[in-house]
């Protein structure tokens, strides 16, 4: 009797397990293809006002489209709108208890719904797994003492066991919820 309950315990935490795993495999194909037809508009939209300027002998104009600094600026924002938006969608509950786990003085309160921060991007993309620091740095763009920084900086803010603080972080949104009197 006990066997078979438990056995049915562990068979619906597994395809709870599935169930999430497939969620986010839909939910990030669905948004890769969509940024992926949104960059090739994009890019037709800019190669066409390229044509134009070339055609009009604009130098001045065309030297600024052509700006790689400006482009790179343009389509990582694109990259960190896009990211924020799926990941919320999958994890919407992230921010409320990523801010459990800190004290209530030091909370995060987002400027936009969708509009993760540095710190917010860099554990989000602990929760989906990425715990390595040079990889994170590589994903978002930033410096490796960014992501350091950004790190310690949350342990240090956290409510909980500072040396358990990415588990937690990590536990977002499998557990039905995160309650900080079962985190201790």
């Amino acid at each position: 009797g006990r066997r078979l309950a438990a056995l049915k315990t562990d068979q619906k935490e597994l395809n709870s397990h599935l169930s999430e795993s497939n969620l986010i495999k839909q939910t990030y194909i669905v948004r890769y293809m969509d940024f992926c037809l949104n960059y090739i508009d994009q890019m037709d939209s800019r190669l066409k006002r390229i044509a134009r300027l070339l055609d009009g002998n604009n130098r001045d104009a065309l030297r600024k489209a052509l700006d790689p600094a400006a482009f790179a600026r343009e389509n990582l924002e694109l990259f960190y709108n896009n990211f924020a938006i799926t990941f919320l969608k999958l994890i919407p509950s992230f921010v409320e208890e990523y801010n459990k786990l800190l004290k209530p003085s030091e909370r995060i309160v987002l400027k936009a719904p969708d509009a993760l921060t540095t710190e917010l991007r860099i554990y989000a993309l602990v929760r989906l797994g990425i715990t390595d620091s040079v990889q994170i740095a590589q994903f978002l763009h930033c410096s490796l003492s960014t992501v350091y920084n950004n790190r310690t900086s949350a342990r240090n803010k956290a409510c909980v066991d500072r040396s358990r603080f990415e588990h937690f972080v990590a536990r977002i949104g499998i557990a039905e919820e995160i309650g900080i009197d079962g985190l201790k």
